[in-house]
This record gives C-alpha cells, sequence and structure tokens, in this order.
C-alpha cells in the first residue's frame, strides 16, 4: 500500500560509531489532503485599522456566492453588533464598524471579536481593539 523504508540506528560518541542495531522498518502510507473538521470555505478576515477609533475595515474574500454572518461580539460573549445576514456574491467584500452597536449607540473601548459564518462553517474570530 505505502513505501517501506529501512534503518539501523548506531550512535556517534566523538569519532567512534557504536554497532548498527536490528533493522527498523518504517511503512509511510499515502493520506487524503482533505481535513473533514475544516471548513470547505477559507475563512480569513482582516481588518484596519486595528487597533481603530472611529471606524474599522472588515475585509475578507468569498470563493463563490454564499450566505454569510459577521457579528461582532464583546468578551462576555454578547453579540454586539450584526454587520451582515445574508447572501454575498463572489468576490471581495468590505464592511465597515463605526464602533456602535445595533441600536447605534457606541461602545465601549476594549477587545471585540469579529465571528464569519460562511455557509454554515464558522471560521476564528478576529480580535478587534477599539480605543
Amino acid at each position: 500500500m505505502g513505501d517501506t523504508l529501512s534503518y539501523y540506528v548506531c550512535a556517534l560518541y566523538g569519532s567512534i560509531e557504536s554497532a548498527g542495531s536490528i533493522m527498523v522498518e518504517v511503512v509511510i502510507n499515502p493520506v487524503g489532503n482533505e481535513d473533514e473538521n475544516m471548513p470547505a470555505v477559507a475563512l480569513s478576515i482582516s481588518s484596519y485599522p486595528n487597533p481603530f477609533r472611529e471606524s474599522a475595515e472588515i475585509r475578507y474574500q468569498l470563493e463563490k456566492q454564499s450566505a454569510v454572518e459577521l457579528k461582532i461580539y464583546n468578551l462576555r460573549g454578547q453579540v454586539v453588533r450584526t454587520l451582515h445576514q445574508g447572501q454575498q456574491t463572489k468576490g471581495e467584500q468590505v464592511l465597515a464598524w463605526e464602533g456602535c452597536d445595533d441600536r447605534a449607540q457606541p461602545v465601549a473601548a476594549g477587545i471585540y471579536l469579529v465571528r464569519m459564518t460562511v455557509d454554515g462553517e464558522a471560521g476564528r474570530p478576529l480580535k478587534l481593539l477599539k480605543r
């Protein structure tokens, strides 16, 4: 099924070499390059500037038209703002967060997490620092 490699192990002490060990065989089997735990879509998002005072620009790339949900959470795990929820077209996407909650009230300075879900697959959160 795979390749078999044979090795003998010996030790070097300065310029003195020990006798070889018994033969050790290593069998190398091919593996698939798909990880079922990884999302099918690359969920890479970035923000500029970070930290920010007034507004942060959030960018990401979609490989195809997708259902996207982008939410901002405080460190207590509470949703502060839903920036987008719905379909978006293929290509680069840019959203701005002006540092306000869903009621248009300014949020306090601190650390916030941006969580993006694409077609039901969640990516790693992006940390934003509001000054």
